[in-house]
């Protein structure tokens, strides 16, 4: 019996497996899709409320709604603003186009006067030209005494008639081209004042509208909305008629998705922790005995240290006979298998590390060595 019994023994010594787990610092369950925080962009009082922990919403809902009068009624001002100033945009650009019409008239009526006016400077050249040849003519017959002195005066009265009223239809002529010019330039200014009347008007209607825009933005920033849906895993307590600060976290909306755990384990874990490897949970609120335990694997591995630590993604999977209630912001601690040794190899390593604990601690100082 004594040989049997020692005989199992040493079989179990050396074939039997005993796993080995390494513990991490800390996990927490969580959802693959990353938890969006809800923030308060504006600073002002609170008009409605619906944060309700645990909540479900949908993208969109309402969650909060601020006080936000003063940006409503001046928007209401400036929507009068812009609808007023429409309406005389149009009233002067009517002006302008008759103006610019008044413009082509008088064009056309001086360009008139003007052929009229041409007309009679011609034929008043042409009769005082006629005049001056008579007068010449009774000249030289009053000079053969053929007629008398008094015709020949006659005749140089209306030559020189004549010749006045060609030099008056001139300076009718001249009259007219300045009166044309003047005219054409007060017009002109008219229109070019009624432009600039109209370009500072569409100014301001620009200046309006772009105000309306900014306004609508603020409103909009008065109704905080939940960007994804989800459920609320964390709320500020707000009433109406209180006052929230600008950045304030009202919420954080917890997405629906995959759960996972994320712990972190010792830097020494490095390597050892590996993609696959099976794993289990602990709970602290739940004890195994009562609710079970958790499965999971592990999904990532990081090899970068954070404060001393590594972190580890795990895909979780529930236990038939588990009851814990699993959702997002549990906490945790992770126990994930590295490696199955015999009894042999345990006793082997522990008596190792015995051996060089005690070696280390018989060595002197490091400046006391020979």
């Amino acid at each position: 019996m004594g040989v049997m019994l020692l005989g199992a023994w040493t079989i179990w010594l050396f074939v039997a497996r005993i796993p080995m787990y390494e513990v991490s610092r800390s996990a927490r369950l969580e959802v693959d899709a990353a938890p969006y925080p809800v923030h308060v962009l504006v600073s002002a009082g609170v008009l409605r409320s619906s944060l309700v922990l645990g909540q479900s919403v949908s993208a969109g809902d309402l969650l909060l709604e601020l006080d936000a009068e003063a940006q409503v009624l001046q928007l209401e001002r400036e929507r009068a603003r812009v609808s007023a100033l429409g309406p005389q945009i149009e009233a002067l650009g009517r002006e302008k186009a008759h103006a610019e019409s008044a413009v082509s008239g008088e064009d056309r009526l001086a360009d008139a006067s003007l052929g009229e006016a041409s007309a009679k400077q011609r034929a008043s050249h042409v009769l005082a030209h006629l005049k001056e040849t008579e007068k010449g003519q009774l000249e030289t017959l009053r000079t053969r005494q053929i007629v008398a002195a008094i015709e020949s005066e006659r005749m140089g009265a209306e030559a020189e008639q004549r010749r006045a009223d060609a030099q008056a239809a001139d300076v009718v002529i001249e009259k007219l081209g300045r009166e044309r010019t003047l005219r054409k330039s007060e017009r002109l200014a008219k229109v070019a004042r009624l432009e600039q009347e109209i370009a500072q008007l569409k100014g301001q209607q620009a200046d309006a509208e772009a105000l309306i825009r900014e306004l609508k933005r603020q409103i909009a920033l008065h109704t905080v909305r939940a960007p994804v849906t989800g459920r609320l895993g964390d709320i500020v307590s707000l009433r109406p008629g209180g006052m929230v600060d600008a950045g304030t976290r009202v919420a954080v909306v917890v997405p629906a998705g995959q759960l996972r755990a994320v712990a972190f384990f010792e830097l020494a874990t490095v390597g050892r922790v590996r993609v696959g490897q099976t794993a289990r949970f602990r709970l602290p609120g739940f004890p195994w005995t009562k609710y079970g335990t958790l499965s999971g694997r592990v999904a990532r591995v990081g090899t970068e240290s954070q404060d001393g630590s590594v972190r580890v993604e795990l895909l979780v999977t529930r236990n038939q006979d588990s009851s814990i209630p699993v959702q997002h912001g549990l906490q945790a601690t992770v126990e994930v298998e590295v490696e199955r040794l015999s009894p042999a190899a345990l006793l082997l390593d522990a008596a190792g590390r015995f051996v060089t604990a005690k070696n280390t601690a018989a060595m002197p100082p490091t400046g006391d060595r020979r």
